[in-house]
C-alpha cells in the first residue's frame, strides 16, 4: 500500500538486536508450575521478534514527525495506531498476569461481540472482526478500538515510546515464567500460544500500517512474518471454508468476493 493510501480497518521500542533474539531462545528453557512449559516456542519467540520490530518503527523520527497525521488507515491517525500497537503488548501482560495469579489458567471469558467471527469449534483461531464496508467502521468494537488508541496517542510520541518499551521489557520477564494453557476469548477456551499468534498479526499488519503511512521501507523480520501469514490463513479458512480460500490462492477467477478476515 503506498503512502497515503487508506485501509478500512483501524488491529516496545527496543531496537532490533541479537540480545533479544538470546532472551527469546532462553525462553524454551523456563516453565513454571502449574503452567506449562512451552509447547511452541516458536510462538513465543515470534511475539517478542515482532513486538520489537514494531518498536523500532514506532522509535523512528519519520512517525514521530507524522505523530498526528492521517494514517494509511481509515480514521485513524499515525499516533492513534501507534497507542493501539502499545494496549497490543499491554493486554498480553495483563492476561499473562491474571493467569499467574489465577494458578496458570486465564480466567477472563467472554461472549464474542456483534459482528465477531467466533472460533470454529476444534480450530485454534481468534474471534476476527471484519469490515465489509464503511458502514461496519462504526460498530462499537472498531470505534473502541479507535476511542483507545487516541487516548494513548495523546500521551505524545515520547511517552508513548517510552511506555512501550517499558511494557515490552514486563512482558518479555512475565514469559520467562512460561505460558498459561488456555485464556478466553469470545466464550471459548484458547490456546494460549494460538491467541500469542494473533498478537502478533495485530503487531505486524499495525507496523506496517505505520510504514505504509509514513513512507518507510521496512519488512517483519521472518519468523514474525511467517506466523502471523499462519495464523491469518488459518483464520481466513475458519471464516470463509478451506474452499474458498483454495480457489482464492489458486483460480482467483472461480471466487466472488475476498477472503480478508479484517
Amino acid at each position: 500500500m503506498a503512502a497515503g493510501a487508506t485501509a478500512p480497518h483501524g488491529g516496545i521500542v527496543s531496537p532490533w538486536t541479537a540480545s533479544g533474539t538470546d532472551r527469546c531462545r532462553d525462553l524454551r528453557h523456563m516453565a513454571w508450575r502449574p503452567m506449562r512449559s512451552f509447547p511452541e516456542p516458536p510462538t513465543v519467540e515470534a511475539f517478542l521478534e515482532a513486538s520489537l520490530y514494531a518498536g523500532s518503527v514506532l522509535a523512528s523520527d519519520a512517525v514521530r514527525l507524522a505523530w498526528a497525521d492521517p494514517s494509511a488507515v481509515e480514521m485513524m491517525t499515525v499516533g492513534d495506531i501507534g497507542g493501539h500497537m502499545f494496549l497490543v503488548v499491554r493486554r498480553v501482560g495483563k492476561r499473562l498476569e491474571s493467569a499467574l495469579e489465577a494458578g496458570g489458567q486465564d480466567p477472563a471469558h467472554g461472549q464474542a461481540p456483534a459482528g465477531r467471527q467466533a472460533p470454529a469449534p476444534g480450530r485454534a483461531d481468534w474471534a476476527w472482526a471484519p469490515v465489509n464496508t464503511t458502514a461496519d467502521l462504526e460498530l462499537p468494537e472498531h470505534r473502541q478500538v479507535r476511542m483507545d488508541g487516541a487516548h494513548v496517542a495523546a500521551w505524545g510520541w515520547e511517552e508513548v515510546h517510552n511506555a512501550y518499551n517499558a511494557r515490552v521489557r514486563h512482558v518479555g520477564e512475565v514469559l520467562r515464567l512460561g505460558l498459561p494453557a488456555t485464556t478466553g476469548v469470545a466464550g471459548h477456551d484458547l490456546p494460549f500460544s494460538a491467541y500469542l499468534a494473533t498478537r502478533v498479526v495485530e503487531l505486524v499488519v499495525h507496523t506496517d500500517d505505520l510504514i505504509c503511512s509514513v513512507g518507510l521501507a521496512s519488512a517483519p523480520p521472518h519468523l514474525a512474518l511467517t506466523t502471523a501469514l499462519d495464523a491469518l490463513v488459518d483464520g481466513s479458512r475458519s471464516v470463509h471454508g478451506d474452499l474458498a480460500v483454495l480457489r482464492a490462492l489458486s483460480r482467483p477467477e472461480r471466487v466472488t468476493g475476498q477472503i480478508s478476515v479484517f
